[in-house]
């Protein structure tokens, strides 16, 4: 431009050449940009290819000795001739300096994703055991047999064997028998046999033939 004809602010030398360095500025800086640390596994291309190498380090390739891959493998790179030593020759490509300072071999360095369905896919699983045991919240077998005695016992015959009585040697109660061999019929036998009997009858002041019944003055 011409700075003796072009008197406007936009067309200054000084203040073109600020405002193309506000614009290249940030692209420099995010190509440029240091690296994170020093350590060579990190500095080289990921061995996970879920990951993109990019915005990470130094720019690896100059611009100067930058050669379109596409461009190469088209052929466009060489002239249509028929000369031997102006054709392509395999293994004549060499790299062009966009070369990564790092391991040669990157996974040493961490361990890459691995796509299990590619890896192990369930169609091969099909005769493998596989343990799905989960612990229950309580033994189910605490409660499998009851806490009560569930064999049929009689009762009542229980109680007959375990039962104690109040005296153990009651008296002698054959007198009371109708077949018994005493003779029933002296009074003087029942008086001796009524005397701590305080069960009285009407007109027999000496007790009642029957013990067991009171009477009702």
């Amino acid at each position: 431009m011409n700075q003796y004809i072009d008197t406007r602010l936009n067309y200054d030398s000084c203040s073109y050449k600020e405002k193309l360095r506000r614009t290249v500025g940030p692209g420099l800086y995010q190509l440029d940009s240091p690296a994170n640390d020093c350590i060579e596994c990190y500095q080289d291309v990921p061995a996970d290819p879920s990951l993109r190498y990019q915005s990470y380090g130094h720019n690896t390739c100059s611009m100067k000795k930058a050669v379109d891959d596409s461009s190469e493998l088209l052929g466009l790179n060489y002239k249509n001739t028929k000369c031997n030593d102006q054709e392509y020759m395999p293994g004549k490509y060499v790299k062009t300096g966009c070369e990564i300072t790092g391991k040669t071999e990157p996974r040493e360095c961490m361990v890459p994703r691995e796509d299990t369905r590619l890896s192990n896919p369930p169609c091969t699983l099909k005769e493998t055991g596989i343990n799905r045991w989960e612990w229950i919240c309580y033994d189910p077998q605490d409660k499998a047999i009851e806490d009560f005695d569930r064999i049929p016992v009689n009762y009542r015959m229980v109680a007959k064997d375990n039962h104690v009585p109040c005296i153990e040697k009651p008296m002698d109660q054959s007198v009371f028998f109708p077949n018994s061999q005493q003779n029933n019929d002296n009074l003087d036998s029942w008086k001796n046999n009524n005397k701590m009997n305080k069960l009285y009858s009407p007109g027999y002041p000496e007790g009642s033939m029957y013990p067991g019944v009171s009477c009702n003055r």
